[in-house]
């Protein structure tokens, strides 16, 4: 790997969530104003568990993946572990979940942070890719690479079952190269502007 560990960005995907973004962004802002679950993402389902899964097993080479942080991959391990067969069958999805999150760890991180139990049902759950990329890469080249993350979470949508669809991406990476573009496009517009207003002058104090 090119980068090295304490460098590297890291992208996030999120199931079974649905982002607000005309929440406001100053002022109070409760939970209900950022973000809501999706109440057509259904993890029990076997299909939808086997769409979860292959987002984190499929991951194409040119998306520099180092290393993952994927639930789903180690629930299956641990249910294959205890009896089960991945899918497990929707009626014991939810207890083997609560019971998975509650008990494991996931890299150094307990399982639980990466879901949101309620009344012991799986509502939503995220995955983390440690990519071989550095954070504060140019904003050119971070924003390429995003797109060929928006190319393979479109591609996730569009052939997931729906109740797993709605997968979306989520890093800091894209929003260090948001706000760069923005401050170069801002400096180029006022640069621009100064540099009217002073041919302008010019022009007056000539004439």
């Amino acid at each position: 790997w090119l980068v090295p560990k304490k460098e590297r960005a890291i992208v996030e995907v999120a199931f079974g969530l649905i982002l607000h973004p005309a929440s406001p962004l100053l002022g109070p802002r409760g939970q209900d104003d950022a973000w809501s679950f999706n109440s057509a993402h259904q993890a029990a389902e076997p299909w939808a568990q086997r769409n979860m899964y292959r987002l984190c097993s499929d991951v194409p080479s040119d998306l520099r993946v180092v290393t993952q942080l994927c639930w789903i991959r180690e629930f299956s391990t641990w249910v294959i572990n205890k009896g089960y067969l991945f899918p497990v069958p929707k009626a014991d999805f939810d207890a083997l979940v609560v019971q998975f999150v509650r008990t494991q760890l996931l890299g150094d991180f307990r399982a639980d942070l990466f879901a949101w139990i309620r009344d012991d049902r799986l509502k939503a759950s995220y995955v983390s890719f440690e990519v071989d990329v550095r954070l504060y890469s140019p904003a050119e080249e971070a924003l390429r690479y995003k797109e060929l993350w928006n190319e393979y979470i479109d591609a996730y949508n569009a052939q997931a079952s729906r109740f797993a669809r709605g997968a979306w991406h989520s890093s800091a990476l894209w929003g260090l190269a948001e706000s760069q573009s923005y401050l170069v496009s801002s400096t180029l517009e006022t640069l621009l502007v100064l540099g009217i207003v002073a041919f302008m002058g010019m022009l007056v104090f000539t004439r």
